[in-house]
């Protein structure tokens, strides 16, 4: 005797699903009646989008750090460069970006 697969007619047959299926062409969206605000973006803001690594007990830090002085995680990690940058004698600075450009090229 050859098995009979599930037989979901009477369950299914209940159901209109037909009029899930889309009949004729879609209707173009309406417009909304509420302003949409769009932020515009800054042409060239001198910034750079990126991503990269960092220490779970760093980048904690600089959250705290942030929240503490009531500042953008982004300006903590410039002020945090700078100060870096700053502290490296100028001469070093000079020739690791001389050679940095050089090979970059």
């Amino acid at each position: 005797m050859a098995k009979k697969g599930k037989d979901f007619s009477g369950s299914l047959g209940s159901k209109n699903l037909s009029s899930l299926i889309p009949t004729g062409e879609p209707e173009s969206p309406k417009p909304s009646s509420k302003k949409e605000l769009v932020k515009p973006q800054k042409e060239n803001s001198g910034t750079t989008v990126t991503t990269f690594r960092i220490q779970n007990e760093n980048l904690e830090a600089i959250k705290a750090i942030a929240f503490w002085e009531r500042m953008k995680i982004q300006d903590v990690f410039n002020e945090a460069l700078s100060d870096y940058i700053q502290k490296m004698p100028k001469t070093t600075f000079k020739k690791a970006l001389e050679e940095y450009k050089k090979r970059k090229q």
